[in-house]
């Protein structure tokens, strides 16, 4: 089952609860939010939990696979098939950190 959470990732004590999966979409707006998810996935991904992160190639999304990997976590980005009148987008899936 899937349920919805609405958490700040920029505020450094938010703590993720025990999931399978963290989605995020068209969220790497800026440098700072960037920064801020890599940082909490980084902080909050166990052996368990995996990340997918769609962006429609914001310039920010480099910046963001750059800081997944300055903290060690495995990263993997994908094109997704073109969509009529769709910009194009990435999915970059992230394994969770073995504890």
């Amino acid at each position: 089952s899937a349920h919805f959470l609405s958490l700040d990732w920029r505020a450094p004590e938010t703590r993720l609860p025990e999931v399978d999966w963290v989605v995020a979409s068209d969220v790497l707006y800026d440098a700072s939010t960037a920064d801020a998810l890599a940082d909490f996935l980084a902080a909050n991904l166990g052996d368990r939990t995996r990340a997918a992160v769609v962006d429609p190639d914001r310039p920010f999304l480099e910046r963001f696979l750059d800081r997944i990997e300055a903290n060690g976590l495995p990263a993997m980005k994908h094109t997704l098939p073109p969509e009529p009148l769709a910009p194009r987008l990435f999915l970059v899936e992230i394994a969770g950190r073995a504890e």
